[in-house]
Formats: structure tokens, sequence, C-alpha cells
């Protein structure tokens, strides 16, 4: 055997390996994550973008309807992909759309968003400036709890207070109260089960 033997060799082997991880991919292809810019509720697809690729394509889900801004894991060989999973967990959030004048508190402070890990929903933030005793937002979807749920929280008309915070199992979140705590509302530390 000569080196031009062992050099075409070598060189075969890695072709080999190349095609034979390509083939693998293609068959078991390894979930990648994606970000949700749109929804078409009716058609149920969701344009996606991959973090590191500027363009977006469109698939569709299943289950659970994604939110804009959502994180969820693309499953599926190319020319069949769809949302496997809506991913939130550790350290990934999806914004919530604000209702009845509410926005988010602004400078610096965290916006309302949702995460779900396992059968555990948190929600944070610290919104401001909305109606009392009518929906803050709405959870999507395989965000709700089976029952009516009631937190303590910690909110402002201009002092510091207790506030109460209803979650629905219909998904409308609120501020229950008789004295109007719009200053500021805290949602970080509300966490519940969808089991």
């Amino acid at each position: 055997m000569s080196l031009g033997d062992f050099n075409s060799a070598a060189r075969l082997r890695e072709i080999i390996r190349t095609i034979a991880s390509e083939v693998v991919e293609e068959i078991y292809p390894r979930p990648r994550f994606a970000t949700v810019t749109a929804i078409n509720v009716t058609l149920r697809t969701a344009t996606v973008q991959y973090p590191d690729d500027a363009a977006t394509f469109t698939i569709p889900y299943g289950g659970v309807t994604p939110a804009v801004g959502s994180i969820v894991r693309v499953a599926g060989r190319i020319g069949s992909k769809y949302i496997d999973d809506v991913m939130t967990g550790p350290g990934v959030w999806a914004n919530l759309t604000l209702q009845n004048s509410w926005v988010n508190y602004g400078g610096g402070w965290a916006l309302a968003g949702y995460s779900k890990r396992d059968d555990r929903v948190s929600l944070r933030g610290l919104v401001s400036s909305g109606t009392n005793n009518v929906a803050m937002f709405t959870l999507p979807v395989g965000f709700r709890p089976v029952s009516y749920e009631l937190f303590g929280s910690i909110a402002s008309n201009g002092a510091v207070q207790h506030g109460r915070i209803d979650v629905f199992p219909d998904g409308t979140v609120l501020i229950s109260t008789e004295t109007p705590y719009n200053a500021w509302v805290s949602l970080s530390g509300i966490s519940f089960s969808i089991a």
C-alpha cells in the first residue's frame, strides 16, 4: 500500500462519514429552535425565524397555538417541517399582549411575559396604567390553569399595597380590587399548574 493509497482511503472514509451523517440527519433530523414572527390561526401555520438566519418560513403547528415572540421547537425533514412543541422554560419567555390600557412599566423592568416548564406556567413583569377588574391580558391555550387561581401581588396607586391577581381557566388575568391599583402591578412570582 502506497502513501497515495492511504490518502485516497482516508479521503474515501471522510466522504462516507459526511454522506452518512447527511443521511442520518435527513432520516432523524435534530430539532431546531426558532422564534415565531406571525400566526395564521385559520390555516394553523406560523411564520418562524431561526436565530442564525435572516430568512423566515411558514410551517404548520398542532395542538398549542404559539404566540408571536414565543420560542418553538421545529422538527421534521426538509419539505415536511412542523412545530413539534412550544418551548418555554428557564430563560425562555414569551411576551404578553396587554389589553384594556395596560402597558409595560418600562424603565428596565421586566416586560410582561409567560413561560412554561413541564406543566407549570410562570408570569413575570411590571405593568401599569390599565383598568382594574377587567382583563390585563389573556393567556394562550396550553398556558391556562384548569381551575380558578388567586395570587397575592405587590401593586401601587401611589403607595405600595397588596393586590390580588385572578387567573381564570379561559386565560383571563386581571387585578381584582375595589381601589384602583394601576400606578404599577407586579406579575413576578405568579406560577400555577396547567395539569
